[in-house]
């Protein structure tokens, strides 16, 4: 094995523009409470929820998005693409976060910090301030959720961890090697694509923010992403499982039970600390869909590596991790809660609030394989009719 590195590359800086830097908005923000909410998660270029914003144009011209980021230079980006086609600023708001750690990223003389204060769900639901040099001030009281439309797509490589050396601690040769490449791995695959040490972080606090964020009923949830042990084939089983399980539909239900659960959890790190705000959680039901035959941990690792002291480094990892499979794939979510019930639990029914393993109601569909390719496969038509058909029964 011998791979040439690839570098992440961009063809434009939006350093090099100060109007896109300090862009602010200039009119008062459109009051979108008749109007459609759109919130992007890990926005990157913004391309999600420009594109989503472009298609509701003609059913409504003021339909916002908000767009969430780690990333001062994506946030730029997104400014940037706003005026690049012809969007009004106001319509498009940006957010510093970090969604692992559920807090707004606040900008002081001492750098970027997080702060007690800056609760990421208390400041879009209530309203807090952050006046960081990137993300958009968000005033207080003035809160921006519910959202109609909640849309994703997390870093989900799931990156080993930097090693940390012990004090006093003596290691061999081939330890310092291996270590050394692991350094090596977690430098190249930064915040742009780790999903932490699971690849499924960001993914949990997306979904458990989500059950709280989305309008109920009917808001929408979608997410594209990679999947760690998604469902799959059971005829195809023993290509996953050396002793032999996994011939009913137990491991098909893993990654759905997980997603239910972080559906439901209790939002503690996304709230400021002394918050006495309640947040109520949406139902809903969902689709996973992710192709038919996933790819083996091995194969994974060989495609992740750039050589074979890193391929071993992968292969692991994913054994630490208990990582079988993994399949690139969509995850639809609508809420189909009501406001009375909303109202009830306002008034203390404790059979609405108590936690259910029914709150979010999941199942699978796996992709065939086609001669157009997987479900990510560009143009692959068959593959949208699928999925788009399979939702409407939902």
């Amino acid at each position: 094995m011998n791979k040439k590195k690839k570098n992440p590359s961009f063809s434009f800086n939006p350093e090099s523009n100060s109007d896109i830097k300090d862009n602010t908005d200039i009119d008062r923000p459109i009051d979108s409470d008749s109007h459609v909410r759109i919130l992007d998660f890990c926005t990157g270029s913004g391309i999600q929820a420009l594109s989503t914003l472009t298609m509701l144009s003609r059913i409504d011209p003021h339909a916002t998005a908000v767009c969430v980021d780690i990333n001062d230079r994506a946030l730029r980006f997104v400014k940037f693409n706003v005026l690049l086609n012809g969007l009004e600023s106001r319509r498009v708001r940006t957010i510093k976060a970090d969604l692992i750690k559920g807090l707004l990223i606040k900008k002081d003389e001492h750098g970027d910090r997080h702060g007690e204060d800056i609760g990421l769900l208390d400041a879009l639901i209530y309203g807090r301030v952050n006046s960081d040099g990137n993300g958009d001030a968000i005033e207080d009281g003035n809160g921006m959720a519910p959202f109609d439309i909640i849309l994703a797509n997390p870093p989900f490589i799931p990156v080993p961890d930097s090693p940390t050396d012990a004090v006093g601690t003596t290691i061999t040769e081939a330890e310092t090697a291996s270590k050394s490449t692991m350094k090596d791995i977690s430098k190249r695959y930064g915040l742009f694509s780790s999903g932490g040490s699971s690849g499924e972080e960001v993914l949990q606090s997306i979904l458990s923010l989500s059950s709280r964020l989305l309008k109920r009923p009917d808001g929408f949830l979608a997410i594209v992403s990679e999947f760690m042990n998604p469902p799959y084939d059971g005829n195809n089983a023993h290509e996953f499982e050396s002793n032999g399980e996994g011939n009913d539909d137990s491991w098909n239900r893993e990654l759905l039970k997980k997603m239910s659960m972080w559906w439901d959890e209790e939002p503690h790190r996304f709230v400021q600390a002394t918050s006495s705000h309640s947040h109520s959680r949406a139902t809903g039901r969902g689709v996973l869909f992710t192709n038919e035959f996933p790819i083996s941990a091995s194969t994974y690792a060989y495609r992740r590596a750039d050589d074979e002291a890193e391929c071993e480094v992968w292969n692991q990892h994913m054994t630490k991790t208990k990582i079988r499979c993994v399949s690139p794939g969509m995850l639809y979510v609508k809420t189909t809660e009501t406001e009375k019930d909303i109202r009830n639990k306002s008034d203390g029914d404790d059979a609405v609030t108590s936690s259910s393993p029914d709150a979010l109601q999941l199942s699978y569909d796996l992709v065939k394989h086609s001669k157009l390719g997987s479900i990510w496969t560009p143009y692959n038509y068959a593959a949208c009719i699928h999925t788009r058909n399979a939702w409407r029964v939902v």
